[in-house]
């Protein structure tokens, strides 16, 4: 019923801004000749479709990127432009090598920061408040600092001693108990789930701090996975977020049951954990809350 609600809006929506393209293109504005005079220039690229191709792009809820990507690149070099949103929202892709080490190293510092989040993704961010969404800036070198001094440095890795033994025997167990053949034959093993699921355990201790149960480990994990699968359809609100938010009002809501907390931190799994944050006997705890 959304969909068939939102393609009847975006028809009408089409036939008006085809009005106004038209109208506009018979008297353009000096404003506009001039902005596009002081641009700098982008790779070469696909030439968007005005309303209608961002429309078309955002309401489908499954669409594999990575080969019309590569066909692009085959297309139009290593550097290439793509706007499926439309001129205002460009979007620049790097596919080979050597100008992705002059961008991001010989140049690093023009590079560094992060266009603006999108509706969607400043839900699931926080306002863009985190390490890989945040824009270049103090925000962004202490998030930076917190995660390269507190967790990947080599030093904090025998802080994580009990959790990398916890998470062993769960990805041993399950291996034990997921590929038991049948007499007199050679079991086939299957690790993919079971090294998914203990690496899956591993994150969930170092974010909570303690083990968690499998009922409330596997809980995480198909809302994680959910919210992977529907982030997609997410998009919808980057094109017009008053109407699309109101059209697909369902999947706002979903959108902001699975966003993250006002304050930006996740509370204990369970109240013993919140007890041992508390003490600060928790060393990956007070690490990370630090």
């Amino acid at each position: 019923m959304e969909d068939w609600l939102f393609y009847s809006l975006t028809t009408l929506l089409c036939l008006l801004c085809s009005l106004l393209l038209r109208a506009r293109a018979r008297s353009p504005s000096s404003s506009s000749s001039a902005h596009d005079a002081t641009s700098p220039p982008l790779p070469p690229g696909p030439v968007p479709v005005p309303v209608l191709g961002p429309l078309l792009f955002l309401a489908r809820r499954d669409f594999d990127l990575a080969p019309v990507l590569r066909r692009l690149a085959r297309e139009y070099g290593p550097v290439f432009t793509f706007a499926p949103l439309g001129r205002a929202h460009p979007t620049v892709f790097v596919s080979a090598r050597g100008p992705a080490h002059r961008a991001l190293v010989q140049r690093g510092a023009a590079f560094a920061s992060r266009p603006p989040a999108t509706a969607s993704g400043a839900v699931l961010t926080s306002g863009g408040r985190n390490v890989s969404s945040s824009p270049y800036g103090a925000t962004w070198r202490a998030l930076r600092r917190n995660l390269a001094a507190g967790v990947l440095n080599p030093a904090r890795l025998r802080a994580f001693s009990p959790a990398r033994r916890w998470v062993l025997d769960v990805l041993l167990s399950r291996i034990t108990t997921t590929n038991n053949g049948e007499k007199g034959e050679s079991p086939v093993v299957a690790v993919m789930e079971p090294f998914q699921y203990a690496m899956f355990c591993l994150l969930v201790y170092m974010c909570f701090g303690d083990r968690v149960d499998d009922a409330r480990v596997r809980e995480i994990e198909a809302t994680q996975r959910d919210l992977l699968g529907s982030f997609l359809s997410f998009q919808v609100f980057s094109f017009l977020p008053p109407l699309t938010k109101l059209v697909f009002r369902r999947r706002w809501e979903k959108l902001a049951i699975a966003a993250p907390p006002p304050g930006g931190a996740l509370p204990p799994a369970d109240p013993g954990q919140a007890r041992t944050a508390e003490a600060g006997t928790s060393a990956t705890w007070t690490r990370w809350s630090s």
